[in-house]
């Protein structure tokens, strides 16, 4: 049974590798990555994940459906997103 259980950011590669001096080499993905990851059904709306994100303090979601990881969405892909919406 395939279980996500973290995931690996450039947030966590610069606090757990750079910042703290560590050999990238040697450094397993265990040892970086944020765990759990948090995630959101496909079917909720973006401002849905925007407010998980904030409560959170997370800045990336794994979007599932039924269950499933399908995807993931940044706080920088909804920043993308909304600042290409037609001005009114």
């Amino acid at each position: 049974d395939k279980e996500i259980i973290g995931i690996v950011t450039d947030t966590d590669m610069m606090r757990r590798v750079v910042a703290s001096g560590s050999d990238a080499t040697k450094a397993t993905v265990e040892q970086i990555m944020s765990a759990p990851i948090m995630t959101i059904e496909e079917s909720k709306t973006l401002l849905d994940a925007n407010d998980l994100m904030a409560q959170a303090h997370v800045r990336h979601l794994g979007v599932t459906r039924e269950g499933k990881l399908v995807g993931v969405i940044s706080v920088r892909d909804l920043v993308v997103f909304l600042t290409n919406l037609p001005r009114k």
